[in-house]
């Protein structure tokens, strides 16, 4: 299982989060989702051959 990593802090203190690390939050998501569709397909196929 795959560990989210943690945010990175920007150096501006009034922007909370950096560019990259709401990119990098934004592409871990799409990669979550599509890790949820897989497992969802592979499941309905593992099923529907017993």
């Amino acid at each position: 299982m795959l560990k989210p990593l943690a945010p990175v802090p920007s150096n501006d203190p009034g922007e909370g989060h950096s560019t990259v690390s709401r990119s990098r939050q934004q592409v871990e998501k799409s990669f979550s989702g599509l890790r949820c569709r897989l497992v969802n397909q592979v499941q309905a196929r593992f099923w529907y051959g017993l």
